[in-house]
């Protein structure tokens, strides 16, 4: 009987420690990684009246005798380049000798400049001339040698050696100067100039113009079309101005680029006087589509949408708006949009992967030169999806056959850690292929950068001159990432614009407004809309504007937005308890709670933007961004309408005091994975958890089975 207790007692001992092994290795699946924080900066033009700067936005180390990495800018169609030239900031460690620097724009070489050694930044400003830009896309190449030679022709390879590099960093970009082509009256040419892509101020110059006393309709019309501008912006800040007519002066109206939207009846005189008599028939049948020089001022184009019928029809103007192809069939400078014509553009879907060819990288991406040689790639996910395990790189590529096979290999880096490499081989030197896992914790944020990094290295090279032969390798555009996601997430700031866009498209998504809004008010909801639609793909989901004076409880149908004062909107007053910071009872100020102590006279100085649930329904959020002083509103709209502000939203609550010092609280549970999440069915990760968990089981079985048969035996 001793000996059997025994061994249960070991039994009972391996078990557990099995189970501790198998626990570990759910733990490992646990680490996070913090979020990279964009690089500031701030330039001004010199050479002219518009300009625009395309950043790095990253630091590229090159290391080894000879190495390069290649970004892209792009030319607008309506530019006409006037100067042009790339800022460095450059790091040269003591042991780079010689260390040189080579720019080439599209494949020709430019400028070669020595680096001065220094372990402090340098910064070099190059020109670039116009004749080496296009229209679109343009490479711009950054080859470093660095030797510890006098001459700089020869390079050995055992200058490779750690301690000599070039770090350029991520502040360093390319500056355009240019002036743009006027605007013709055809239609298909939106949303230029209603959207430009300069970031001088004089650009911003468009306003969306809506009648006085608008409807619910027009105002969800005019969000709308602010959102299809956001997504053509992209990266860029949309800077929008929304107004009515009595909210601006003659004057102003001379100075912008208009999209007026609304009834024609409604309209100012100057405006309907732009449409023909025959153009007036189709007002009473659908929306009326038109666009010309501005009666404000020649210079300026104006752009209307109007109608006598339902102003529902308002809607499905906006919403051709957000379809780039029929937009490109508008060919002249009137369209009519008949009552029930279908705009629609097909649904978005939600990509696991990600084909370089449909990223705008053509067929591939080709690399050339010795040593070491870099492309960048860019992925960014919808904020409603969290990639969860089982992620990969799948890349096809091809390379010369001169390489000195013992030791040229392509590395894979993900947000700059490598995830995996490859040594290259003469036998597969036609078609080869690499597939490496990408942990998921390198992935937290809502952007991926993978890099193809090749050390492409010749035969014989002990010394010889840099420029005999020139290997080369190239990433084929059937190249994909797969990054398994699933499809909603918590809801917290950090995750923001979800709830409101899902999937590419708005998500049940209404807007509280005053019951006669400032130009103010328009101007935020405007921008706000602005950076929503950056995520948005399609024109078919639900946006709805509710006024507050019509809003008598929320629709358990929505995702809210409110954004104003207590004493502009009775829904922020009506939804007090819902809020993570309530204000007190007379609405003055902030009251504290388990997360902070706040001293009255300081919150009634601050701005808030918070995230909660529903009080109507837990699968739904709520967004309001509110202050007690309508100064002071103002502080909180940079997080809720420009890119680079947006990733300091985090947790349910952010306040914001009059210095403009943000502080984040969560009060729920952050997002975790749940086991589910963790163990996906199409990673390799599952055979593992599979054999752990049937061996359990085969050993509980076991285990239940023999003390089973001894307790009958005895």
């Amino acid at each position: 009987m001793k000996s059997r207790g025994s061994a249960l007692g070991i039994f009972v001992l391996v078990l557990l420690l099995f189970l501790t092994t198998t626990t570990g290795a759910f733990a490992a699946l646990e680490e996070t990684a913090s979020e990279e924080q964009a690089a500031q900066w701030e330039e001004q033009a010199e050479d002219g009246p518009l300009f625009k700067n395309y950043l790095l936005n990253r630091d590229i180390e090159f290391k080894g005798p000879l190495s390069s990495d290649r970004t892209y800018i792009n030319v607008d169609k309506h530019w006409q380049v006037r100067k042009a030239w790339i800022s460095l900031a450059v790091t040269v460690s003591d042991l780079s000798k010689n260390a040189a620097l080579t720019v080439y724009v599209n494949n020709l070489p430019i400028n070669t400049e020595l680096l001065a050694q220094s372990e402090q930044s340098q910064i070099l400003r190059l020109p670039l001339p116009l004749t080496a830009l296009k229209e679109g896309s343009n490479e711009i190449r950054l080859e470093v040698s660095t030797t510890g030679s006098e001459n700089n022709e020869a390079v050995c390879m055992e200058e490779t050696e750690s301690g000599r590099w070039v770090l350029i960093r991520g502040t360093s970009y390319v500056h355009l100067n240019f002036s743009e082509n006027a605007p013709t009256s055809n239609l298909n040419e939106y949303p230029y100039p209603f959207l430009k892509t300069s970031e001088s101020p004089q650009a911003h110059s468009s306003l969306i113009l809506l009648p006085d006393q608008a409807s619910e309709e027009e105002i969800a019309a005019a969000l709308r079309i602010a959102a299809g501008l956001g997504a053509l912006a992209q990266d860029e800040s949309t800077d929008l101005n929304m107004a009515s007519y009595s909210q601006v002066t003659k004057s102003e109206l001379s100075k912008y680029d208009i999209i007026y939207l609304g009834g024609y009846d409604q309209a100012p005189a100057e405006i309907r006087s732009l449409l023909s008599d025959s153009d007036k028939a189709g007002l009473s049948q659908g929306a009326v589509i038109f666009r010309g020089a501005s009666p404000f001022s020649k210079e300026k184009t104006l752009m209307g949408i109007t109608t006598q019928g339902d102003k529902s029809d308002l809607v499905d103007a906006a919403r051709l708006f957000q379809n780039g192809d029929l937009i490109s069939q508008m060919d002249a400078n009137v369209f009519q949009l008949r009552h029930g014509m279908e705009v629609g553009t097909l649904a978005a879907a939600a990509a696991d992967q990600y084909v370089l060819k449909d990223m705008g990288y053509g067929n591939g991406i080709y690399l050339e030169g010795r040593y070491r040689q870099q492309a960048t790639a860019g992925i960014r996910l919808t904020s409603n999806r969290l990639v969860v395990p089982g992620a990969k790189a799948v890349v096809h590529f091809r390379y010369a056959q001169n390489l000195d096979f013992d030791k040229s290999l392509i590395t894979i880096y993900v947000n700059g850690v490598p995830v995996g490499s490859k040594k290259l081989t003469s036998e597969n030197a036609q078609e080869d292929k690499l597939e490496v896992p990408i942990p998921e914790n390198l992935i937290s944020a809502g952007y991926v950068e993978v890099s193809f990094s090749f050390d492409l290295l010749l035969k014989n090279m002990g010394c010889d001159r840099l420029h005999d032969e020139t290997p080369w390798a190239f990433v084929d555009g059937q190249t994909a990432i797969y990054l398994p996601t699933k499809g909603a997430r918590a809801l917290l700031l950090d995750n923001y614009p979800w709830p409101f866009v899902k999937d590419g498209r708005f998500n049940d998504t209404a807007v509280v407004v005053s019951s006669q809004p400032s130009k103010q008010e328009l101007d935020f909801v405007a921008e706000l809309f602005g950076f929503l639609g950056k995520e948005v793909k399609d024109n078919e989901g639900t946006l709805t504007v509710v006024k507050d004076s019509e809003l008598k409880e929320l629709d358990k149908r929505y995702n809210y937005i409110m954004a104003g004062t207590p004493s502009q909107l009775q829904a922020i007053r009506t939804n007090n308890e819902s809020l993570w910071f309530k204000y007190d009872d007379q609405f003055g100020y902030f009251q504290s709670n388990e997360m902070r102590r706040l001293l009255e006279s300081f919150s009634r100085n601050l701005a808030s933007v918070q995230l909660a649930i529903s009080p109507v329904n837990p699968e739904r959020g709520l967004l309001i961004a509110t202050a007690p002083k309508q100064e002071n509103l103002l502080h909180v709209k940079k997080y809720l309408t420009e890119p680079r502000f947006a990733s300091n939203l985090l947790g349910n609550a952010m306040l914001v005091d009059r210095e403009e010092n943000a502080t984040n609280h969560y009060f729920a549970e952050e997002e975790i994975f749940s086991v589910a999440d963790r163990i996906n069915m199409g990673s390799s990760q599952v055979k593992v958890f599979a054999v752990m968990f049937a061996t359990v089981m085969l050993l509980i079985f076991i285990g239940i089975f023999w003390y089973w048969k001894n307790r009958r035996r005895r």
